[in-house]
């Protein structure tokens, strides 16, 4: 995350998801469905779209407008979250849900009650400030 110019980047690494009821359910939506040797991250790209003081003790509940890729597919998304201050530390943290169908992962009718049609993501930003800022 970046203040100045109000801009917020992440990768997640797709091995890293978790909530599957087996080691083999886990192996299938990674060889299967969102092919994780081909695409092994998601990645997130935006900027903060609320006020918020950098400067000033508080929690204030932001908006990021970015581009998400998934699976090699990209999907414009608002997401919600809530920056942090106190003192030399700022936080940012969010979760949100993404529709598998909305980057074209497709799941077999025969194992659709075993795997949710939406992933969550969450992430979490620590940063210091700088000396004089």
């Amino acid at each position: 995350m970046d203040v100045s110019s109000r801009s917020v980047a992440f990768s997640v690494h797709n091995q890293s998801f978790v909530g599957f009821n087996s080691p083999l359910q886990q192996d299938h939506f990674h060889e299967n469905y969102i092919e994780s040797e081909k695409y092994p991250d998601c990645t997130f790209s935006g900027k903060i779209i609320d006020d918020f003081d950098a400067k000033t003790d508080g929690n204030y509940p932001v908006r990021v407008k970015g581009l998400l890729n998934v699976k090699g597919i990209g999907v414009e998304r608002i997401v919600k979250g809530t920056i942090s201050v106190k003192g030399d530390e700022l936080w940012m943290t969010a979760s949100f849900f993404v529709p598998l169908s909305d980057h074209d992962i497709r799941i077999p009718r025969i194992v659709q009650q075993k795997i949710a049609p939406d992933v969550e993501i969450s992430f979490q930003v620590r940063l210091r400030k700088e000396a004089g800022k």
